[in-house]
C-alpha cells in the first residue's frame, strides 16, 4: 500500500474537498460497457449505488457516505465517452478513466463490479429497430407512454454530452450541456391517468437557474423493489402534483395516434411515437408490459 503524507495546515478547505473527491474516484474505479453481455445487462442496485448496463452504455451512480459527494461513472466506448464525475455543492470534477473493471456474475445471481455487489431489479433485452404501435385508444395510453420512451440515445460534441436510457421501469440521464450538469436515475410508473416520475438520484448544477441539487434516497434497492402504489386521486390535468416522497404526478392531457401530451409542471411534455425511420436511437429495447 502506498501512503501519502501531507500537512493539513497547508491545505485550504477547497483543496481538501478536491482531495476527497479524487480519493472517491480512486476507490470507486471506472466502468466499461464492453463487459456488458448476457445477464449483466439490466438495472442493478444496492443500498447506496445503482448501475444500468446495456450493450453499448454503462452508467453508475453512487454517493460517498462520509462527504456526501455524488459519484457518477459514464462509459460509451463507441462514442469515446469515458467520464468519472464527482459532484458536490462546491466542486464537480470530470476525469476520463482508463482503468479496466472487474465485472462478473456471482453464483447467487448478483453482479460484482470491482468488488461492489448489486442485485438485479430489472432486465433489459435489445431488439432490432421497429415501428412502435400507435396510440389508438385512451385505454392504451399507459402502454404507449412506457413503450415510446424505451431505448438509449447519445449526443456529444466538444466537451458537452447527453446520454439517456429509458427502460420499461426506469429512466436515466447523464449530461453536461447548455450550462448544466444533470445526472439522475428515476423510476417511471404509467397508468391510464398519466405518469408517476420519482427521482431516487438527482444531481443538478444549472448555471441558468442557480439550482444546485445533490439528492439521493437512503436505500435504492429497497425503493426500486418496493415502489409505492399509484394514488390516482393525485392526477390533475391542469397541473402536476408533488408527493411527500419526491414523486411527481404528470397528468394526461390529450393524444393523437403519434403523440401523447402530459402536464409537466409548468410546461407540456410531448412524447412521440418512434419508428425505424425517425427513431434516432443508439439502442432499442423490448417492450415488457
Amino acid at each position: 500500500m502506498v501512503k501519502t503524507h501531507f500537512n493539513l495546515k497547508h491545505y485550504s478547505m477547497k483543496n481538501l474537498i478536491k482531495l476527497t473527491l479524487i480519493v472517491a474516484f480512486m476507490a470507486t474505479g471506472c466502468f466499461t460497457a464492453k463487459a456488458a453481455s448476457g445477464d449483466t445487462r439490466g438495472v442493478w442496485a444496492n443500498q447506496i449505488s445503482e448501475v444500468v448496463i446495456t450493450d453499448s452504455i454503462m452508467m453508475y451512480f453512487s454517493r460517498d457516505t462520509v462527504s456526501g459527494c455524488g459519484i457518477v461513472n459514464l462509459k460509451v466506448p463507441t462514442r469515446n465517452l469515458n467520464y468519472a464525475i464527482s459532484f458536490s455543492k462546491d466542486t464537480i470534477i470530470y476525469k476520463k478513466g482508463s482503468q479496466r473493471d472487474d465485472i462478473s456474475l456471482l453464483a447467487d445471481g448478483r453482479l460484482s463490479i470491482n468488488g461492489e455487489t448489486f442485485q438485479k431489479v430489472e432486465s433489459i433485452e435489445t431488439v432490432e429497430p421497429y415501428d412502435m404501435p400507435i396510440a389508438d385508444s385512451r385505454e392504451n395510453i399507459s402502454k404507449r407512454l412506457q413503450e415510446w420512451q424505451l431505448g438509449s440515445y447519445v449526443e456529444c460534441g466538444g466537451d458537452e454530452f447527453y446520454v439517456s436510457i429509458g427502460t420499461n421501469k426506469n429512466s436515466f440521464i447523464c449530461g453536461k450541456y447548455h450550462g448544466m450538469v444533470y445526472l439522475r436515475a428515476a423510476a417511471l410508473q404509467q397508468c391510464y391517468e398519466g405518469s408517476v416520475f420519482t427521482q431516487n438520484i438527482r444531481m443538478m448544477k444549472n448555471t441558468n437557474t442557480g439550482e444546485v441539487s445533490n439528492n439521493h434516497f437512503q436505500n435504492h434497492l429497497e425503493f426500486l423493489t418496493h415502489l409505492p402504489e399509484i394514488d390516482k386521486s393525485k392526477f390533475q390535468p391542469d397541473k402536476c402534483f408533488f408527493g411527500k416522497n419526491g414523486e411527481i404526478y404528470w397528468s394526461y392531457i390529450k393524444h393523437t395516434p403519434d403523440q401523447i401530451q402530459i402536464n409537466g409542471c409548468g410546461e407540456t411534455y410531448t412524447f412521440s411515437r418512434r419508428t425505424k425511420a425517425n427513431g434516432n436511437l443508439m439502442e432499442w429495447f423490448k417492450f415488457e408490459p
